[in-house]
């Protein structure tokens, strides 16, 4: 461990490349994550009596922590020479979901399951091999069942049914990091420790990562990930935005998982975080959502509403649609205030004369500029609202018009962001920061209606574009 540490080998970093390349050649990192697994194993075999010294516990457990160390070095250094070890070696894979699972439990027959540091470790290096490489995340989806014949492996049965309903007895890394976040949904409190807190937010981030291959957003609704994650959404504390993400993430690019979505019964959930009603605990006390919400929690929220939309059909999508219907239109009152919100952020410089004459699919900075102030958000919201004018049912149009010229709002405002939306899905198929499809092209992807994402925009903002030709006949 001491040998590589990152600030000494910046030092001495051709010293460092010739070691730690033949260190690689020579299968280091196999030979570590056998290791590890083979001390781990050993320590459960371990019978401790009451009066023994601990001494030899502490030893195990100092020898898997420098292990992992080891490992988070190597993997700081240079991910891309480690980044699909978990695809190639999934015993090394599923050895860290069961000790990140055996951290969260209280049982009994593991040995290890107070070191804290260890589970801490484990949680950061599984996170930093799912964002480097694709290969690692499709690993999430191996059967790991064959595993259970080591003796490290203690949670079998456990996991499995603690998410699974099935009558096969496949057990995917999918299962075993959704069994670990199910030990938080129905804790009230919030962790009391940064530690642990960093740790839950690192696991959730793991999830998040996990789904944006197919494969595993399917083992996820399989599993009841939807129920779990609504669950903790109704706790209302720090776990509700991180399940919103996670929801997010798994009905992206995905018909069935929507339908799966709804069926949960999401929607009853969904919407009154759209509304920004109710309190949420984000520390001590709990604050008005008002208050408490930002701008990540809006663009994951929406996305998720445009996303049912796309996605939806028959009684599913019907029971979508009724949630804008009801209440004298309080939510198309809400989808237009947060358009003049995002509107202004993105595209308000550009009534002052500035920024006229540009191209979102060549002009990159202009574009990051403008993502980061929230056009993926305002491009959700806009999406949302041509959709409903589509739709021409009980008043929806005339609600949509009547407040968009209380408030002031220009209707070729949602045609622009969609024009621009369909540039980007068009030109590069997806140039949100940050996010990795699960598809090749997302402009290209089907819904339940076989409608293409890219045709869907084009269509329903030719539908939009209407409002303003008929304005002008009225002479309005």
């Amino acid at each position: 461990h001491g040998m590589i540490d990152p600030e000494e080998m910046m030092e001495s970093s051709h010293t460092f490349n010739i070691f730690i390349q033949e260190y690689i050649k020579q299968s280091g990192l196999e030979l570590l994550a056998r290791n590890v697994i083979r001390i781990s194993s050993s320590l459960n075999e371990l019978v401790v009596q009451p009066n023994d010294d601990i001494t030899v516990l502490e030893k195990y457990n100092e020898c898997i922590e420098q292990t992992l160390l080891t490992f988070e070095n190597i993997l700081e250094i240079i991910p891309t020479k480690t980044n699909d070890l978990l695809a190639k070696f999934p015993e090394f894979l599923h050895w860290i979901l069961n000790i990140l699972y055996n951290s969260n439990t209280n049982n009994a027959g593991n040995k290890n399951h107070n070191n804290n540091n260890t589970s801490y470790l484990a949680c950061e290096i599984l996170s930093i091999f799912l964002l480097s490489n694709v290969v690692n995340r499709k690993a999430m989806s191996l059967d790991l069942s064959n595993n259970t014949n080591n003796n490290y492996y203690i949670v079998n049965a456990a996991s499995k049914s603690a998410v699974d309903n099935t009558n096969n007895n496949r057990i995917t890394g999918v299962h075993l990091l959704l069994s670990i976040l199910k030990t938080y949904e129905n804790k009230k409190e919030n962790p009391k420790t940064m530690e642990e807190e960093e740790f839950l937010l690192t696991l959730f981030s793991s999830v998040v990562c996990v789904l944006t291959e197919t494969t595993n957003q399917d083992i996820f609704a399989d599993i009841n990930g939807f129920e779990i994650m609504l669950r903790m959404i109704r706790q209302r504390n720090i776990t509700y935005r991180r399940a919103f993400e996670v929801i997010d993430a798994a009905v992206t690019n995905h018909p069935a998982n929507c339908k799966r979505f709804v069926d949960a019964g999401g929607l009853k959930v969904l919407f009154p975080a759209y509304m920004a009603k109710g309190k949420i605990n984000v520390g001590k006390h709990k604050i008005k959502m008002k208050s408490a919400i930002r701008s990540q929690d809006e663009e994951c929220i929406l996305s998720i509403v445009s996303c049912l939309f796309f996605n939806l059909k028959d009684m599913e999508y019907e029971r979508l649609l009724s949630k804008f219907l009801k209440h004298d239109f309080e939510k198309v009152h809400r989808c237009i205030e947060l358009h003049g919100t995002y509107y202004f952020k993105c595209y308000g410089n550009d009534d002052d004369g500035n920024n006229n004459n540009h191209n979102v699919t060549n002009d990159d900075d202009l574009l990051n500029d403008r993502l980061e102030k929230g056009l993926f958000t305002l491009q959700k919201i806009d999406f949302i609202l041509a959709m409903l004018y589509n739709e021409n049912r009980d008043g929806l149009r005339n609600c949509i018009v009547a407040q968009f010229k209380e408030q002031g709002f220009e209707f070729e405002e949602v045609s622009k962001t969609l024009i621009d939306y369909s540039k980007i899905l068009n030109s590069s198929g997806n140039k949100k920061a940050g996010v990795t499809s699960n598809n090749n092209d997302i402009a290209r992807i089907q819904n339940a209606n076989a409608t293409t994402l890219f045709d869907k925009i084009n269509a329903i903002n030719e539908t939009w574009k209407s409002i303003s030709l008929s304005l002008k006949k009225q002479g309005i």
